[in-house]
């Protein structure tokens, strides 16, 4: 079965016009109806997948990637080499409550391993790295300057 997009792509336009955060709720409901449901991509999925550049996206999210990295590398709990890989976050592990005070500033860090939270996980280093570990962003919407806003504001928080 072919999926449609159409009906779940409201968050998106929503997104673009008011900024990420007013589509965040139509994102949820779209991310629950996406894991319910097996289809094949959608015709409007594939021609908007077909119009990104995809080497321009590899170069930014690189450099954003290279700056964070030399503005936060030696305040980084973690040596991450970066190779040759497209990164989706630039990981810092810095310490608990940054996520918090990152997301009073409007920046929104997501929660990986979320069930690591959990008090019978005391003491584990999994439980460390979900609380600690902020994944900052670093996609094609950004730019020098975020990046270096960004790593302001953690410097910030760290003193």
């Amino acid at each position: 079965e072919q999926d449609q997009s159409a009906p779940q792509s409201g968050f998106l336009l929503e997104s673009l016009e008011s900024g990420t955060s007013s589509g965040y709720q139509m994102s949820l409901a779209n991310e629950q109806h996406l894991a319910s449901k097996r289809a094949n991509m959608s015709n409007l999925t594939l021609c908007l997948l077909k119009s990104v550049n995809y080497g321009g996206i590899y170069q930014i999210r690189r450099e954003n990637y290279a700056c964070l990295q030399e503005l936060l590398g030696e305040r980084n709990g973690l040596e991450l080499p970066l190779g040759d890989c497209v990164p989706q976050y630039y990981p810092f592990l810095g310490e608990e409550g940054l996520r918090e005070y990152l997301l009073q500033h409007r920046i929104y860090i997501p929660v990986l391993w979320r069930k690591c939270f959990d008090t019978s996980m005391d003491g584990w280093v999994e439980q460390r790295y979900s609380r600690q570990i902020c994944c900052l962003p670093i996609d094609q919407r950004y730019g020098k300057e975020d990046m270096k806003y960004l790593a302001g504001l953690i410097l910030e928080y760290l003193h």
